[in-house]
């Protein structure tokens, strides 16, 4: 399994550690978990293993995906490949500046939206070799992935004007029913990711990390805002490779990859 060492702070976010946060939750929680159902799971390209036949006949890398370990993960589920975890550790070194942080944030979830456009170009294919829970758990990791990143942004601004503009006087009901319903979603949506974050962390031995588990919305406006920069870099140059900088923090010195 994958774990983001933190190693460094943001001037605004500690952002190493949301980084440790995301993956102790996708290599700890989640990938297990599916690997256990024995349904499809997006790859991390940190630490895999694999049998070279089956790279062979799932038909290689795809040179033009630019998150190629989720895209071949999920190719290696529709041809009947089984795909495990280990109780292990690879320590990742996380990302210690934002800029360097957005180029990487883009590049995967560009690479999420361009495995979802391809697996689903026969959508009646696709459930014939994943099942139905099996589609459902690969829209969930793709599009509902970059869908949730994209339109955050636009719900916190939508939530803001409900709360900060007074309603007209003949919708004075609807106009509460809607401002009830977003603040529902939003306590409903922070308290599970601060639950699963919380759960995570102490899983993997860390206790504490209060106050980077309250700045999760912060975390996701990041996210939003490299959602929005990766339609536009699919739009003009869908198979551009936003290179991510290693080596930036006192633990590694590793090239760009």
């Amino acid at each position: 399994m994958g774990y983001a060492r933190s190693c460094g702070v943001c001037a605004i976010i500690p952002l190493t550690r949301q980084f440790t946060i995301e993956y102790a939750i996708l290599f700890g929680q989640m990938l297990p978990s599916l690997a256990e159902m024995n349904l499809p799971l997006p790859l991390g390209g940190t630490s895999n293993h694999f049998r070279v036949e089956a790279l062979h006949a799932v038909g290689g890398w795809d040179p033009y995906n630019v998150t190629e370990d989720a895209d071949i993960g999920f190719r290696l589920s529709r041809f009947g490949y089984e795909t495990d975890t280990l109780d292990s550790l690879t320590y990742e070194e996380a990302n210690t500046k934002l800029g360097n942080w957005i180029n990487q944030r883009t590049r995967w979830l560009k690479g999420f939206l361009q495995t979802w456009l391809v697996h689903t170009r026969h959508p009646g294919k696709l459930v014939r070799e994943l099942g139905l829970v099996g589609a459902w758990v690969f829209l969930c990791s793709t599009l509902a992935v970059f869908a949730s990143a994209l339109l955050y942004p636009v719900f916190l601004i939508l939530t803001f004007r409900l709360l900060t503009f007074a309603p007209p006087s003949e919708n004075t009901s609807l106009y509460g029913l809607m401002v009830c319903l977003s603040i529902a979603v939003s306590v409903l949506g922070y308290g599970l990711a601060a639950y699963g974050a919380r759960l995570a962390l102490r899983r993997r031995g860390i206790v504490g990390w209060s106050l980077t588990i309250c700045t999760l919305p912060v975390y996701w406006v990041l996210i939003g805002i490299a959602a929005w920069r990766a339609v536009w870099e699919f739009a003009v140059q869908p198979f551009h490779w936003n290179k991510t900088r290693h080596g930036l923090s006192s633990f590694n010195q590793h090239p760009k990859s």
